[in-house]
């Protein structure tokens, strides 16, 4: 065999395992450094609010006025509107002029719902996203209303389910609001009330207040009287009792006057939950189905027995929103606690050398930081930042390079 021949294909041989080596080479390498690829993530202070969600009902000082006559009340204030002792303050067409009262009924049903789809109340009431989880939340509330036989509040619900549709038209540019409807309404409407020549009875007050013409039944029942000396059982009791009917009295209500602004709303929450809050501290209670509306209230007390599963709380305020219906039992929201820090991907903790903490990237070298963790949430933990001035050890601080992804970890390694 020619010892050339085999020279030559010794060397190409070399050459072809040589070239392998080269590239299985630069591939290990290449496949190394991806494989230590530093990923972080930027560190953001952040707030954690933990809330309680509640059936809260409203207690207030209201006096019904009555009249003798069944009909249409026409009201001469607006809802809420202060008024003085002995003023008069509606008037009720009954007798021949109840043929057109069902309309009037029909018309003033619309009119409130056109009216309180106008009213748009901070930001968050531009968003459609948030617009869309009431709908969807109150949808959600109206079926399970129904399912459970409560038809009556499924009924009032569904007054709020077309404000929201209607508010959204607006939020979505669809229209730009409801004064052309409401104009032809309230026109109608004038033109039917002006088809009765006297009215049946003129409505007056014998005290000072802010009158509104609806009245639900329970005037008598949620009463600032009835929270005196309260227990949670009587409470839950109040909470399952009837309005009382106008059958019962003998009597029409012809609106009420509440006598002051002061109102009261109370819920019970578990017993871990009401040890979170601190009598005569300042709350905001939110109310989704009332366009949104957050309220600031004071906590007057705490009731509660060693017997109770439950605590009940009793909150006080003094604010009167325009547009808010005082509808007696709310679906609330309350915010009792808000925790606040540096916000660290669950994935992003470690222990190192028995101490929890993160890895941060400083410049190009990797640093240890231990942490103080006050708040776990979902998939996330919060960390503290407020150590006082006398602290001098390098804490987690916003802005800082939270490593979450890569290999190798340690302090005071150099990357790159």
């Amino acid at each position: 065999m020619d010892k050339e021949y085999l020279k030559r294909v010794g060397v190409y041989v070399a050459m072809a395992l040589l070239s392998i080596l080269v590239i299985v080479y630069v591939v290990y390498h290449i496949i190394n450094s991806f494989s230590n690829d530093i990923i972080f993530e930027e560190a953001k202070y952040t707030v954690s609010d933990e809330k309680v969600i509640s059936d809260g009902y409203i207690f207030r000082d209201e006096t019904v006025l009555y009249t003798s006559f069944d009909g249409i009340l026409n009201s001469y204030y607006e809802e809420g509107e202060h008024v003085k002792a002995h003023s008069e303050v509606a008037c009720v067409y009954s007798g021949t002029y109840s043929d057109v009262s069902e309309q009037l009924k029909v018309i003033d049903k619309k009119l409130d719902i056109l009216k309180k789809s106008n009213v748009r109340l901070g930001a968050e009431a531009y968003d459609t996203k948030y617009t869309d989880k009431q709908i969807n939340q109150l949808y959600y509330l109206i079926c399970e209303k129904i399912s459970q036989g409560d038809f009556e509040y499924a009924g009032e619900k569904s007054k709020e389910l077309l404000v929201l549709l209607n508010k959204r038209e607006i939020i979505t540019n669809k229209r730009l609001n409801f004064n052309n409807e409401i104009a032809v309404y309230e026109s109608k409407r004038q033109s039917l009330a002006g088809m009765g020549t006297v009215p049946s009875d003129i409505v007056k007050t014998k005290i000072p207040g802010y009158y509104y013409s609806s009245t639900d039944g329970y005037e008598t029942v949620f009463t600032v009287q009835s929270l005196e000396n309260i227990t949670v059982d009587e409470f839950k009791t109040l909470s399952r009792s009837s309005p009382v009917k106008d059958s019962e009295t003998g009597r029409y209500a012809a609106g009420k006057i509440a006598g002051s602004h002061d109102w009261y709303i109370a819920c019970t929450v578990d017993k871990m939950t009401a040890s979170e809050f601190a009598q005569d501290s300042v709350y905001g209670i939110y109310f989704p189905y009332e366009a949104g509306m957050t309220i600031d209230f004071t906590l007057e007390r705490t009731v509660s027995t060693p017997k109770d599963e439950e605590s009940l709380l009793i909150f006080k305020t003094d604010t009167v929103p325009a547009g808010f219906s005082f509808e007696r039992r709310q679906k609330i929201e309350i915010t009792y606690k808000a925790t606040e820090g540096i916000k660290i991907p669950s994935g992003a903790l470690h222990l190192s050398n028995g101490e929890r903490g993160v890895y941060i990237l400083d410049d190009n070298v990797i640093r240890f930081i231990k942490t103080d963790i006050i708040y776990e949430g979902e998939g996330y933990y919060i960390s503290k930042t407020d150590y006082g001035e006398g602290d001098t050890e390098r804490r987690l601080r916003e802005h800082d390079r939270i490593i979450i992804g890569g290999k190798e970890l340690y302090d005071g390694r150099t990357v790159g």
